[in-house]
Parts: C-alpha cells; sequence; structure tokens
C-alpha cells in the first residue's frame, strides 16, 4: 500500500543529503553531489548540563521521505541547518514497488 496522502502532505521540511564520497587525512567524511528532497521531520533536542553549568546540546531525528532515494549509512543530511549522519536507512515495499524512505539520523 502506497505512503498516505495525510502523511504526503505533511513532508514540507525540506533538506540535503551527500553520500560519502571520499575521506581527507584526517578522516573528515567529504560528501558527493547534493540530493534535495522533501520530508516529515521528527526532531529530538536533547539538553546536557554538568554540575559546574557547562550545557552541550546534542540532536537526533528521523525523517519520512516521499519516494525511494539512495541514502547511504554515514550520508551527510542536512535539515533544518543542523547536519546529520545518517544511521539507519530503511526502504519500505509494498506489493507493487518500493514507495518511501526512513532515515534515523544523529548529529
Amino acid at each position: 500500500m502506497p505512503i498516505n496522502q495525510a502523511l504526503k502532505d505533511l513532508m514540507i521540511t525540506a533538506g540535503t543529503f551527500q553520500n560519502i564520497s571520499s575521506r581527507d587525512v584526517y578522516g573528515k567524511r567529504i560528501g558527493g553531489a547534493n540530493t534535495a528532497f522533501n520530508c516529515h521531520l521528527t526532531l529530538n533536542r536533547t539538553d546536557q548540563f554538568t554540575p559546574d553549568s557547562a550545557s552541550a546540546v546534542s540532536y537526533s531525528a528521523n525523517i519520512i521521505m516521499d519516494g525511494v532515494y539512495d541514502v547511504q549509512d554515514d550520508a551527510i543530511v542536512v535539515v533544518e541547518g543542523i547536519t546529520f549522519k545518517a544511521a539507519r536507512v530503511t526502504t519500505y515495499f509494498d506489493e507493487v514497488s518500493s514507495h518511501h524512505t526512513s532515515v534515523e539520523m544523529t548529529a
């Protein structure tokens, strides 16, 4: 069964992804060509505080993309101005063909 129209109507967040093409001498990931997409975004923000009043913010997210995209693990994904690393990519199928992609990410 294809993705529900009600969910398609919620896919208003734009983003881009780059699959890793290489790494530099320091191990930094170098992305290939940008691919644009629209998605439904679920963003989780975690504020971490230490006893000495220092704080750090970390993000994790899940996106549902309408269509099938070749997002590889460790891809560089930019959504809402935040750069994420794709941790888990799942393509969903029905009786006819594949129809949408889900990506779990960490920042």
